[in-house]
């Protein structure tokens, strides 16, 4: 099963509903995903709003995320990635280390490229 990172912007303006709200977007992308049967990761709900439970910095997270996203066969951005310090991060290193970009938008070439076992 091929796996697709989730990617999208999370911490904003750092208001907790502002978290929330981008939580619950990628949530939203990754029940349809499922609907699709396409396997996928999604740090938006591994670690939903721990930035206020935990004291970990930022680095921590970003460490983590890459570390699981060299594992993943895909990544889908958002389209309001480009506002987010980490997706741009998440793209430099999908690019560097040849993993499959896609947006969100074209979960049809998604499903394409899932069934195609490219």
């Amino acid at each position: 099963m091929k796996i697709v990172y989730i990617a999208g912007p999370y911490i904003g303006n750092g208001h907790y509903l502002t978290v929330e709200r981008n939580i619950r977007e990628a949530e939203a992308f990754a029940i349809e995903l499922t609907k699709r049967r396409i396997g996928f990761l999604c740090p938006h709900l591994n670690s939903a709003h721990f930035q206020i439970k935990t004291d970990a910095p930022a680095s921590f997270w970003y460490e983590m995320d890459l570390a699981i996203l060299l594992h993943c066969d895909g990544i889908a951005f958002s389209p309001r990635w480009q506002e987010s310090s980490g997706c741009k991060l998440e793209m430099e290193y999908a690019k560097k280390n040849g993993i499959q970009i896609f947006y969100w938008d074209e979960l049809d070439e998604i499903e394409h490229w899932v069934g195609c076992g490219v």
